[in-house]
């Protein structure tokens, strides 16, 4: 819009107040925010605007950050250490009381394999 024609619309719209048309006023008024050639401060603030300066209800939300779970999806085939073809011996370990107050321990709830292999020595450089 160019100063003459922003003029003009000012002209039209105080014509219309003075004659007692204030509806028709309004309209022009509303037609022209609603074009964008006026801004309306309760829509969107200005640019200019310091960001303390504008409530928070008129603040954009922030986009969310996509949270990827960790991991391979679900139903990837499983892949761990392969047992070794040769055990040297097997040794099972249970602790009979409990290492604080001595009392005495019934079957475990849950327990683990382990298998340690000794890596061949190579010759020194």
């Amino acid at each position: 819009m160019t100063r003459l024609n922003a003029k003009k619309v000012v002209q039209k719209i105080v014509e219309k107040v003075q004659a007692g048309e204030m509806e028709k006023a309004v309209d022009l008024v509303l037609d022209l925010a609603e074009k964008g050639f006026i801004h309306d401060p309760d829509k969107d603030p200005s640019p200019l605007t310091p960001s303390g300066a504008i409530p928070p209800y008129l603040k954009p939300n922030k986009k969310k950050k996509r949270h990827k779970k960790p991991g391979r999806k679900k139903g990837h085939p499983g892949v761990s250490r392969k047992v070794p073809d040769h055990i040297d011996q097997k040794a099972e370990h249970q602790l009979e009381t409990c290492p604080h107050c001595q009392t005495p321990l019934k079957k475990p709830v849950k327990t683990r394999k382990r298998y340690i292999e000794d890596l061949p020595q190579t010759p020194s450089r």
